[in-house]
């Protein structure tokens, strides 16, 4: 179902991608504040396990009604406090609805090379290679920050303890195949300017590439 897409398309697709705390989402706001078409895989993971949405029933038929919260929705913290701390549970959940993510990513980057999208298309996926989606992505883009910035920022944006955002941090995932990325953007300390100015760099040989 997955093709790469710039390749048979009019649309380059760029994966962007980085764990909590790197500053991904900061890149992504102002790409899309350039001109550019942003695909966020986050986004559309709230979205797919909504009441009456694909993932919600096999979800709940899983997990039992004791994930459920105000409307009858699925109730994310419940359901994070389970799979927290059950590899399997988690395995479930991942499979479950990371095939409703990737039909719904598939549909859209269809979509937006149909209809001619100005700028490129971003692929905001923190999960990027573990779901697979690297393979419909022309090039990839990763954001990285030191530890104590993402421990910093994690704490800020979550109303975590220190503590508690170091545990998150150790429980991610961070090795990445660092061949398969084109890309890395440092996004040390507080001031984007210069995190921006990278952005801006790659934006212009990028083009001239293209051009």
């Amino acid at each position: 179902m997955l093709e790469r897409a710039g390749l048979m398309q009019n649309k380059m697709v760029i994966g962007l991608t980085g764990r909590s705390g790197s500053g991904k989402s900061t890149v992504s706001g102002y790409l899309r504040e350039l001109g550019h078409t942003i695909i966020d895989a986050d986004a559309i993971s709230h979205e797919v396990i909504l009441r009456g949405k694909p993932a919600y029933d096999e979800i709940v038929a899983h997990f039992g009604s004791g994930i459920l919260g105000a409307g009858q929705e699925i109730d994310r913290k419940k359901l994070g406090e389970i799979v927290f701390h059950q590899e399997e549970e988690l395995s479930f959940l991942n499979t479950c609805s990371h095939k409703y993510i990737l039909r719904e990513i598939d549909q859209l980057v269809q979509t937006y090379n149909l209809n001619h999208c100005g700028g490129y298309l971003f692929l905001d996926a923190p999960l990027l290679f573990e779901t697979g989606l690297d393979a419909i992505c022309d090039q990839v883009w990763l954001v990285t920050a030191p530890q104590e910035d993402r421990i910093t920022r994690i704490m800020v944006r979550d109303h975590l303890s220190k503590e508690e955002a170091y545990a998150r941090l150790k429980n991610q995932n961070n090795i990445l195949p660092m061949q398969k990325i084109d890309v890395i953007l440092q996004n040390g300390g507080t001031d984007k300017t210069l995190l921006f100015a990278q952005v801006d760099t790659v934006l212009k040989n990028l083009d001239l590439k293209v051009d």
